[in-house]
């Protein structure tokens, strides 16, 4: 029944976001030659916090929903200090892809004979005023989904299987959580997919040792480094 509850509480967030892209408060695109993912957020800086305001509400929710289950969440490493910089590691390499197609890592790029994709066809510049917000909201964000599919959905299924098992498990339902995003939502397809199964398993694989607060820091800092055009 606890499984149960968590694919509940995994749906009405997935169908909230997928409202939120209708509604244009979360952009997808492809561009270039090769179908270059970007994404977007709003540039609005009140509904990003409002934003991030509900995302926090929504994870005290599911801290109470789920007393039991919080209680033994795995929200740090055993030294906490090691998941910030663990998860900014891991930010870092679900972001490289990006930033090699993209073509901000020249030498690597001309390397791989991969050609400049501009700031202006994937997304456009964002404004520095919303630099800051657009921050808030990628960690508030990120927080509700990891302690979702991390905190919530992998640690239970670790009560049913290994704990390899329940990471890729994590991942592949994280992933799937997006094919309508992919399909019918939007038109983007398999890159939506692609990148969301590489973020996800980098974030199960994080939680296993650093908790829901690496694997959060890590997602964060991703979302955010996209969406800001820093990359």
């Amino acid at each position: 029944m606890v499984a149960a509850r968590v694919l509940v509480a995994i749906l009405g967030v997935v169908l909230l976001r997928d409202a939120m892209v209708g509604h244009g408060l979360f952009t997808f695109g492809t561009a270039g030659e090769r179908p270059v993912l970007w994404l977007r957020f709003t540039s609005d800086p009140i509904q990003l916090i409002s934003l991030s305001v509900l995302a926090l509400a929504a994870v005290a929710g599911l801290v109470a929903a789920f007393r039991q289950r919080s209680r033994g969440m795995r929200w740090t490493a055993d030294r906490a200090w090691l998941s910030g910089p663990v998860g900014l590691l891991g930010a870092a390499v679900i972001v490289l892809p990006f930033a090699v197609l993209y073509g901000s890592v020249p030498a690597l790029s001309a390397a791989l004979g991969l050609g400049d994709v501009p700031l202006d066809v994937r997304g456009g510049a964002v404004a520095a005023g919303i630099l800051v917000p657009l921050l808030v909201f990628a960690f508030c964000a990120g927080l509700l989904v990891e302690v979702l599919f991390r905190g919530l959905l992998q640690s239970e299924l670790e009560h049913h299987t290994t704990v390899a098992r329940a990471a890729l498990a994590s991942a592949a339902f994280f992933a799937a959580g997006h094919v309508f995003l992919a399909s019918t939502v939007t038109e983007v397809g398999w890159p939506i997919l692609a990148f969301t199964l590489v973020e996800g398993l980098v974030c199960a694989a994080i939680a296993i040792r650093h908790g829901v607060l690496g694997s959060t820091i890590a997602h964060g800092g991703a979302i955010f480094l996209l969406t800001s055009g820093l990359v």
